[in-house]
């Protein structure tokens, strides 16, 4: 006598096992904790200017240094990190440890629109 004949012979049985099986997926699945991407505080601010036409250089000199030099000395900084590329400057700043990073942003955001001598054709940060 095989396991299949006997659930052949006891249909009842083999429906209550599956809406068992069934119900265990249901639980299992609504209980079960799906995350894409771990939730990590944001530590960092980013800063990104456009130049169209600009090459690196000036990019470097008359961008990426301005903010790099209005940004430094804020308080609840831990270091400034940046890169050119053509028509583009990437500025990140990062927080220091139990500093709120919105009241780092409001800082930065601050410094950043009080620079005056922008390029007229480049875009504000």
């Amino acid at each position: 006598m095989s396991l299949l004949g006997w659930f052949i012979r006891n249909p009842v049985a083999a429906n209550l096992l599956m809406i068992l099986i069934v119900g265990i997926g249901v639980i299992t699945s609504l209980s079960m904790r799906i995350e894409g991407f771990p939730r990590l505080p944001a530590d960092s601010v980013q800063i990104t200017t456009t130049y169209l036409g600009a090459s690196t250089e000036q990019i470097d000199e008359l961008v990426t240094q301005k903010i790099e030099d209005a940004v430094e000395g804020v308080e609840g900084v831990r270091n400034i990190s940046s890169y050119s590329v053509p028509e583009q400057s990437h500025v990140e700043v990062r927080k220091t440890a139990g500093t709120d990073l919105e009241e780092v942003l409001d800082k930065v955001r601050l410094r950043i629109e009080a620079i005056e001598d922008f390029p007229p054709d480049a875009y504000r940060p």
